[in-house]
């Protein structure tokens, strides 16, 4: 079967302007219906961003529900009861065929909210749950869209800066940099407490993050055949390097390789995020791009010059080695960040004051120097700094990676990827983690269980590094926003 979407530019009985979207769909009827559903949650999506952006139209939902959209924002009457479009709404016509029997509705839209309206009024046309007035339309066979788009639409898409939604990003942003740093006091306030934590922390975020990893690469037939060699053939060339280093240079070389790896590992991870706001901030500003680079990157690399200035002989129970940095060089990389940091403050501020500043990215970025700082610089013991950065790392990734799969399976379950699609829905995010922590408890579980069998306990710091180089190695494969399918999941596209 197929099926087709065709958008005419202009008037309908003319058609002079014509242009191919997604002109053909090939599938059965259930592909079809999940096709229809992912332009109607993405249309969702762009239409609660107006409605963010734009207050005065909170009551469009509610129209939606009526398929007769009257827009008040700027630009339309000047009159204060503006529930009339007075004259001056557009009139766009959707002529449907579905199953062989017509339907035609008839909406009014401001140019401005275009793209988002027509995504959401075109899948209610062709999905079988989505009733707009007293129409409740199915899919049989085929379906054809003809609509028809005012010409001088020309206002820009408006963008909210928030990577999912304001109570997702203020739980993303805030929330868990507040675990991290109240989880540090806490083992400053209670020293005694720091292998409690450090075993939660490996058992809950640890773990469950590596594992998440795999729901990328490997929780469906797509993603394993696209990353088959990153699953099958990187572990083993991995797990040979690790034995390499430890039976050559000893396990103080794997600490030492772990210690700074991670570290850009984060750092890596923290920058893409930022780069992630500043793009969903378009309609905003995010300063100068080279300020906040060096703002964003003095901050990391004075801490771990700091960490290399105190020379701990030990990390986590296993010896250390750093680089020889001299005191005066952290104390003046220290110096220089939070210099960087104040004129990137200064800039921000003003930004603000003409009310351009974009508030997600500013608030993400206050948060990165924040753990970075309290983490190499604030705290001395490098484990205890450790495990503040670590917790922030891992419980951001986890999040991240679910609001990824989240988005790509927005339309619902998808029969294609019907395992991964159903633990990514916004319903069963608790099925998303409980699947995560299943898995890795019982990877870990086995694999302590059979070194202690098989009496290698003293190498099972070769085992968890293989996995750590190997998570890093992944990463730095599949999360390249300038990817296509990447920066659409992210919604940057």
């Amino acid at each position: 079967m197929q099926s087709g979407v065709r958008i005419v530019v202009g008037d309908h009985e003319s058609a002079q302007h014509e242009e191919n979207v997604d002109a053909e769909i090939a599938g059965d009827a259930q592909e079809l219906k999940y096709t229809a559903k992912k332009w109607f949650a993405c249309g969702i999506q762009e239409w609660q961003g107006v409605q963010q952006k734009h207050p005065k139209c909170r009551h469009a939902p509610q129209a939606c529900q009526r398929a007769d959209l009257v827009s008040h924002g700027p630009g339309n009457s000047s009159s204060p009861d503006k529930r009339k479009c007075d004259g001056r709404r557009r009139r766009t016509r959707i002529h449907s065929q579905v199953a062989g029997l017509p339907h035609v509705h008839e909406y009014s839209r401001k140019s401005a909210w275009q793209e988002a309206w027509l995504k959401v009024r075109t899948a209610s046309q062709i999905h079988s749950r989505v009733s707009c007035g007293s129409a409740r339309l199915s899919v049989k066979e085929t379906v054809d869209f003809t609509v028809c788009v005012p010409m001088n639409s020309t206002t820009p898409a408006v963008t909210t800066g928030w990577l999912r939604n304001p109570a997702f990003d203020a739980f993303f942003i805030g929330g868990l940099a507040l675990l991290a740093i109240t989880v540090g006091v806490t083992i400053g306030a209670r020293p005694d407490l720091f292998l409690l934590i450090f075993l939660a922390d490996l058992w809950l975020l640890g773990y469950h993050h590596v594992v998440s990893t795999f729901t990328r690469v490997c929780f469906d037939r797509k993603s394993f055949a696209e990353h088959r060699g990153l699953v099958l053939h990187l572990p083993l060339a991995v797990v040979a390097g690790v034995l390499f280093v430890y039976f050559t240079l000893g396990a103080w070389a794997l600490m030492t390789v772990y210690l700074y790896w991670q570290w850009w590992h984060y750092t890596r991870q923290s920058s893409g995020i930022s780069k992630a706001y500043a793009a969903k901030s378009r309609d905003r500003s995010a300063g100068d791009r080279r300020l906040g680079l060096i703002a964003f990157w003095s901050v990391p690399v004075a801490g771990i010059l700091a960490v290399s200035a105190r020379a701990p002989a030990e990390f986590l129970w296993v010896p250390l080695r750093t680089l020889p940095v001299p005191t005066w060089v952290a104390t003046t990389a220290v110096a220089l960040a939070a210099s960087a940091v104040l004129l990137w403050l200064i800039e921000q501020f003003r930004l603000w004051r003409r009310d351009r500043i974009a508030r997600p990215y500013f608030f993400y970025m206050l948060s990165h120097f924040a753990i970075y700082g309290i983490a190499y610089v604030w705290f001395t013991d490098l484990n205890y700094g450790w495990v503040v950065i670590n917790i922030w790392h891992n419980a951001q990734y986890i999040a991240f990676v679910w609001m990824f799969n989240n988005r790509r399976f927005a339309a619902g379950v998808d029969p294609r990827h019907r395992f991964l699609s159903t633990i990514s829905q916004t319903r069963s995010a608790w099925l998303y983690l409980l699947v995560c922590i299943t898995i890795s408890t019982a990877f870990y579980t086995v694999a302590v269980r059979t070194a202690e069998w098989l009496a290698l306990m003293p190498y099972m710091i070769v085992f968890y590094q293989a996995v750590n180089i190997h998570h890093y190695l992944v990463d730095a494969r599949i999360w390249k926003l300038r990817k296509q399918p990447i920066s659409a999941n992210v919604g940057i596209a």
